[in-house]
């Protein structure tokens, strides 16, 4: 959007070069070749860190502003942006919002009675389930991706990873049935916070794999699509939180942990098995569509 101010190259570094001559010249010369190819190339100075500092500059007229700020809410639409938008939202919504908007409920009633400063210690399990998962399997998608590119003739696709996740897809949806059936029945507080751990540790698989699938999908997109993400997770999660404690009154800790909670989260991660078998198919297709064609003018 921005254009660089540059110095008009001097006449000496457009001087044209004769390629008569420069194919003529003997091999041992091949250094001089290219040196002289160099010359007759304007490469523009390179900005200091000031200068990429600023917020104003030399606008480019020719780019079409308005589509530009429409363009990143486009990749809501795309498939595997929406899936790290609702992976993300309701993870963040049950981890962030429903469970600390509980658990200090919960435990601070009889006939656990805790001290109301002692409800914040869930989040020791909620930390020792999260690092369990990526101090062991933070690398594993991309070693997984390594050795399947390597059979595919060093071919590399996108679908690899979600592999990883086909393995785990049901862990942090089973971490929420222990939680509602020990919030509804009052049973032990160690379910409780054992549920909690479980579910950080699923959710560490899906945090990271399904961002890496839709980067390794559209890697020349990242910045826009993080821009649309990040819209997307946080009103997916404001969703999910936002009348928690209602719904809780009126249905009770089962219905909405172990029944809605748990349904929707496993549906969304059954996604992982659409993806891995329509995921290249989808790519292709959207290639050809409209909403595809405007980036590419846009981007030209």
């Amino acid at each position: 959007m921005y254009l660089e101010k540059r110095q008009p190259p001097s006449p000496s570094s457009q001087r044209p070069i004769d390629t008569n001559s420069i194919k003529d010249e003997p091999e041992g010369t091949s250094e001089c070749r290219e040196s002289r190819l160099e010359e007759s190339i304007t490469v523009p100075p390179r900005k200091t860190y000031l200068e990429q500092c600023k917020i104003f500059g030399k606008m480019d007229p020719n780019t079409p502003v308005f589509i530009m700020m429409i363009r990143s809410f486009t990749y809501l639409i795309i498939p595997p942006v929406f899936w790290v938008c609702s992976t993300y939202g309701m993870f963040i919504g049950l981890a962030g919002l429903a469970f600390t908007a509980t658990f200090p409920i919960i435990v601070a009633a009889p006939p656990y009675s805790w001290p109301i400063e002692n409800t914040g210690l869930v989040a020791i399990s909620a930390f020792i389930g999260y690092l369990l998962a990526a101090a062991p399997f933070s690398t594993v998608p991309d070693r997984v991706s390594a050795w399947l590119t390597r059979k595919n003739n060093n071919i590399h696709e996108a679908e690899y990873r979600l592999w990883c996740l086909a393995v785990v897809f049901f862990v942090s949806p089973a971490a929420l049935i222990p939680y509602g059936y020990c919030a509804g029945n009052h049973l032990h507080w160690f379910g409780l916070v054992f549920a909690v751990g479980m579910f950080q540790f699923g959710a560490f698989f899906y945090f990271t794999y399904t961002l890496a699938y839709a980067m390794d999908s559209y890697e020349a997109r990242i910045p826009e699509m993080l821009i649309a993400m990040n819209i997307g997770k946080q009103s997916i999660s404001f969703a999910f939180g936002y009348k928690v404690i209602d719904w809780v009154q009126v249905y009770g800790y089962i219905k909405v942990f172990a029944g809605i909670f748990c349904g929707a989260l496993t549906i969304n991660n059954l996604f992982v098995f659409v993806f891995l078998i329509f995921g290249k198919w989808s790519r292709r297709w959207l290639s050809t569509t409209a909403l595809s064609k405007m980036h590419r003018e846009s981007l030209d």
